[in-house]
């Protein structure tokens, strides 16, 4: 249904989106079954970007399943597919450059002392 109701990396990012929301409910298969057709839509329109990004979500929900030596083939397919394209890293193009893992890291200034502890700004965390 979604097929056809848009273009076609529109349909992959719901799609996409789709199978965040069912991964979080810990429901691998349902989502193994969408990203599957997200990797047909990609391969289909030619993009090799989305398609890497579609296998390496695939490899990590098929280790939900689990069918870990499909997982693991899945995500180096998708690695090896991105290291092709030109990407250094590993890890999908579409992280934005304005996500951080250490938020308290993106601002000028101190951070609260929570964060602080949280985060490296402040180094090991203190006694308390």
């Amino acid at each position: 249904m979604l097929r056809r109701s848009g273009a076609p990396l529109e349909v992959v990012e719901a799609l996409s989106t789709k199978v965040m929301i069912l991964n979080l409910g810990g429901r691998f298969r349902e989502g193994v079954t969408l990203l599957e057709e997200a990797l047909d839509i990609c391969r289909t329109a030619g993009n090799r970007m989305y398609e890497g990004d579609m296998l390496q979500m695939l490899g990590v929900l098929l280790s939900g399943v689990p069918d870990l030596p499909r997982a693991r083939d899945t995500v180096v397919e998708g690695v090896r597919l991105h290291r092709a394209l030109g990407y250094a890293s590993a890890c999908s193009p579409w992280t934005s450059s304005s996500d951080s893992c250490w938020p308290a890291n993106d601002r000028p200034g101190r951070s609260s002392a929570v964060a602080d502890e949280r985060t490296a700004t402040a180094g090991p965390p203190r006694a308390r």
